[in-house]
Parts: structure tokens; C-alpha cells; sequence
């Protein structure tokens, strides 16, 4: 695109032409307009008139002539020579009559409000409206509404920026809410017989901008100046979502959409946002275990690791005992780099195995074009390129379990982290217990762990530091949220100690192993180039 110049507030910048004066704002003053009804992702409706700039353009003598009314800069395509002034007394006195329109009738709730603490409403009242309403006569009240399974409408809290309508029929695609009415009986309502309940029904909630829509599993349940956040990655489908994880003292209480154009955008489907429940689940394996006696122990992580080293230890080439490695799609990069590196220098003719991988029936996509995959595995394209780069003897769990059926395997370690109680029926954990050794890591207690010589209390993807490869071969580190249980551990230190290697776990020093590896790393400069903001 052609590249215009643009005077801001005084300051000459450089912007593309034709795009939205309001974002290159943003992007080069530092300052963000204050606006509801505008987001990067949908259409324009210039409908909530806060967003007001004082705009004109300059001749080539150099003499600017300004528009005699406020412009609205979401609705403003930039061009060459255009002169605009964000915070003259005309913009802010327009700011001031916007918002005391808009608060003729909201509700003065923001104590027991969900979006108290990240409010829009809150912020432009503060920093641009009024200390008192000249309204005196009495508010419209617009009734409580269940619009979807998951999403509630305090229909009296909302300013019509009508975000939720344009994201339901350009975005999601079906079109079920709508404005009812007009003027001030306006509402936002559903098609009778409809719902918000398609798959990305939960990002109408976070495009609401003053907590109106509300979501059902996340409402009363933290304020959210109590939250803490951490940049992650879903570990729903091989997509990959850029999100954060907020969380408390431990425990997750949402995930959100975190912006990234090349992978996800703005959004995120609601199988990853609500997902995360197995995180907390009484299912969760919590301590190490070792089986002595035929019986189960909780252990230490350094007994568990020193118990598995011994077990282990005949199975050297020169024994001729086959030792089997289970390389999961759940894992992080660097945990199966580990993994994969401890099996081969441990006997460089053990055979690595390929983790299961589960598939839904289709891939779905929307409207405009995001795509929820049918991969529920967040990392294939890891474990593949894993395998690819160590070579040797491989095969895929379908034939490991035939072949310890059959006798043939005599050691197994198995790598887990399925978000499935029993992801490995009950058929094939027999086949596998016929192993002499059987040892899982994994994070939810099923009939192969409680038939295992050793269980690790693995974490999962939120509780650790890690990398994934998208299904666009897109490697995108994650960080971690949440602390693991007290005796949980996540497979970096696991391989990394029972490859006896000194010190805690350096995941910086893996990722400079794995950066050797030709045509694709996980080296800082590939994150920088791939991971969203």
C-alpha cells in the first residue's frame, strides 16, 4: 500500500493509506481514543459518537483547514496531508454530552458488576465525562435475559455499540442477536426460537465493552483486579489460540482471546475457552507414585526419578531388552526433544513412538474464515518433527500396544497429558502391563496409571513453560500460569533428570538445542517473528 503522511497533535507520522484513523492514532501517538463501539475485527458503525476528533487537511502552500464539526475518527480513512487534533475543547466537551447520554439509563451497579475493573464505561466516565447527570427523570430498565447456554444479558447495563450484533453476522456467521426497537426502547434480543450457542458464542462476551453480556461460568466468581495473567497457547486443537490464562491462587477462572492476525485474530471457540476444567478435576494425578509390592506409594519426585532410573538401567544395547518411548502430542517441544534425547543416549536402538492423536469428524469454520480443527492435539507437528530429526526405529502406539501384546516390548515409557480420563482403553492398558516395566506421566489417574510401575504427576500446558507448532507449522511459546501441585512435575525435569543432567531444568538451553535442528526452531528469533502480541 501507498504510505501517506499524517499531522497528529502536531506530530508528523507515516501511515498507510486508507486505513482507520483511530488505529493509526493508536499505533503512533501511544494514546488511544476513547471509543465502545469500534473494534479492529468488525465493520464500522460509528454508533456510540465517542471517538470525536477535530480533523482538516493542509494545501501545498502548508495551510490547514479544518472541518467545522467533529469528525469520528473510527469512521476515517487516512490520506495524505490530514491534519487532526485529538484533545481540542471542542473534541472534549463533545466527549463530556457522549457520556452523559450514555449513562442516562445504566444502572449505578458496578459493585457487584463482572466487568468492574476493566470497564470501558468506567474508564471514559472517569477520564472523559461528567461528575453528575443532569437527568432527573426515571431510567429505563431493560430485564435480565438468558440469550445463550453460557451468555446472560443485563440488558439495562448496555449502550447499543452493537459489537455482539456485528460479530454474530460477520464473524460467527449466524446472526441470532439483533436491536429490538428503536430510540430509547432499544434493545438487544434474539431471534425468537434462536440462541447464542454456536462455538464461538463466548467472544460476544469480551467484545462487550461495559458488561452486559456476561459469561454464566465465570459470573460472581472473581473480581478481576484479583486475577493474575500469563501469555499462553490453547492446547484444545492443533490451532493453537493465543490466550491469557487468568487465574488466582492457583486455581484458572477464564481463558481469553489474545490478538494474534496470523493465527487466531481477535477470538477464540468456546470448547478452549471453557476447556480447562480437567485442570482442576478430582481426577488429577497429584503426587508421584512407585509400586512396591504390588502396591501403589506416593513418592518424591527425586524417588520417582531414582526408581524409574533403576528399572531401566538394563535396558542397554548389550542386553537386547526393548525399550519402548511413547512421544506425545500433548507435550511441549522441548519436553519431547527431552524426552527423545534421554530414550536414545539411554540405548540408541530404543524405538519412539508416536502419541495417539484424536480427531473430531470435521474441520469447522465460520463465516469469516476462523477455523476450529479437528486435531484436538496442540502439538503433532512437534512430536513429528521430534521423530523426524532422531530417526531409528519408530512405530505408533497402535502397533506398541500390538507388540507388547505379543510380548515383544519390555520396557514402556509413556507420555501422556490427554485431557481424556481414559484416553487408553481398557483393552489396550492390558496389552501394555504385559511389559516388564510399564512407567506413565501423565495428569489424570486412569487404568494405565493405576497399573504402572511408576507415575509422574505431570503438569499441563498451564502449568509450565513451553513451546507448541501450530497447524500452520507455526512454533509459538507459551508461559507458565499456575504453580503445579506440590509434588507435581512437568516432563522437562523428569527426562531432564533421568538424563542426569545437572541442576534444575533449563528450558532456554533446550530451546538452543532444539535451534539446531534444520528449517525449523523454536529459537528466540522465530518467536519473535511468529507469536502475537
Amino acid at each position: 500500500m501507498s504510505k501517506v503522511t499524517v499531522t497528529i497533535n502536531g506530530q508528523d507520522v507515516e501511515a498507510e493509506a486508507g486505513r482507520q484513523l483511530i488505529d493509526v492514532i493508536k499505533e503512533n501517538v501511544k494514546e488511544e481514543v476513547p471509543h465502545y463501539c469500534y473494534h479492529p475485527g468488525l465493520s464500522v458503525a460509528a454508533s456510540c459518537r465517542l471517538c470525536a476528533v477535530e480533523a482538516g487537511s493542509k494545501d501545498a502552500d502548508g495551510n490547514v483547514k479544518m472541518f467545522p464539526k467533529v469528525m469520528m475518527s473510527c469512521q476515517m480513512k487516512v490520506t495524505d496531508n490530514m491534519v487532526v487534533n485529538t484533545h481540542t475543547d471542542k473534541s472534549k466537551q463533545h466527549r463530556k454530552e457522549i457520556m452523559e447520554f450514555l449513562l442516562i439509563n445504566h444502572p449505578l451497579d458496578c459493585p457487584v458488576c463482572d466487568q468492574a475493573g476493566e470497564c470501558g464505561l468506567q474508564d471514559h466516565s472517569y477520564n472523559h465525562g461528567q461528575s453528575e447527570s443532569r437527568f432527573r427523570e426515571d431510567k429505563i430498565k431493560q430485564p435480565k435475559k438468558q440469550v445463550g447456554e453460557k451468555v446472560l444479558l443485563y440488558g439495562d447495563r448496555c449502550i447499543m455499540c452493537t459489537r455482539c450484533v456485528r460479530f454474530t453476522r460477520e464473524i460467527s456467521g449466524g446472526g441470532e442477536l439483533y436491536v429490538h426497537e428503536r430510540g430509547n426502547g432499544s434493545e438487544i434480543d434474539v431471534f425468537p426460537g434462536f440462541g447464542v450457542n454456536d462455538k464461538l458464542a463466548g467472544n460476544v462476551v469480551d467484545l462487550c465493552p461495559v458488561g452486559a453480556l456476561l459469561d454464566n461460568e465465570f459470573l460472581f466468581k472473581q473480581r478481576v483486579w484479583e486475577l493474575k495473567s500469563a501469555d499462553s497457547v490453547c492446547a484444545g486443537c492443533s490451532k493453537g489460540c493465543n490466550i491469557t490464562v487468568d487465574y488466582n491462587k492457583g486455581v484458572i477462572y477464564r481463558l481469553k482471546p489474545r490478538h494474534n492476525p496470523e493465527v487466531n485474530d481477535y477470538w477464540m471457540c468456546d470448547e478452549g475457552r471453557h476447556g480447562f476444567k480437567y485442570v482442576h478435576a478430582d481426577e488429577r494425578i497429584k503426587r508421584c507414585q512407585v509400586r512396591r509390592d504390588s502396591a501403589m506409594y506416593d513418592s518424591s519426585i527425586e524417588n520417582a526419578v531414582d526408581s524409574a532410573k533403576e528399572m531401566f538401567s538394563e535396558f542397554t544395547p548389550e542386553t537386547g531388552r526393548k525399550l519402548a518411548v511413547v512421544i506425545s502430542p500433548m507435550a511441549s517441544l522441548e519436553e519431547q526433544w527431552l524426552a527423545a534425547s534421554w530414550a536414545r543416549e539411554l540405548n540408541e536402538q530404543a524405538i519412539l513412538v508416536r502419541g495417539p492423536v484424536f480427531n473430531a469428524e470435521n474441520d469447522e469454520t465460520f463465516k469469516a474464515g476462523f477455523t476450529i480443527s479437528k486435531e484436538k492435539a496442540p502439538n503433532r507437528r512437534g512430536m513429528e518433527l521430534i521423530l523426524e530429526t532422531f530417526g531409528g526405529d519408530q512405530m505408533t502406539f497402535t502397533d506398541l500396544v500390538e507388540a507388547a501384546g505379543r510380548n515383544e516390548i519390555e520396557g514402556i515409557f509413556v507420555q501422556g497429558g490427554y485431557p481424556w480420563q481414559n484416553w487408553c482403553p481398557d483393552e489396550m492398558v492390558e496389552k501394555l502391563r504385559n511389559a516388564k516395566v510399564l512407567i506413565v506421566s501423565d495428569i489424570l489417574d486412569s487404568k494405565l496409571s493405576q497399573r504402572a510401575d511408576v507415575v509422574f504427576a505431570s503438569a499441563v500446558w498451564a502449568e509450565k513453560s513451553g513451546s507448541f507448532i501450530n497447524d500452520q507449522n507455526m512454533c509459538q511459546p507459551f508461559e507458565q500460569g499456575i504453580e503445579t501441585f506440590e509434588v507435581g512435575v512437568n516432563d522437562l525435569t523428569v527426562f531432564w533428570q533421568l538424563a542426569g543432567r545437572v541442576g534444575p531444568a533449563d528450558l532456554e538451553l533446550v530451546r538452543e538445542e532444539l535451534s539446531e535442528i534444520k528449517n525449523q526452531s523454536c529459537s528466540k528469533e522465530q518467536q519473535a517473528d511468529t507469536v502475537g502480541a
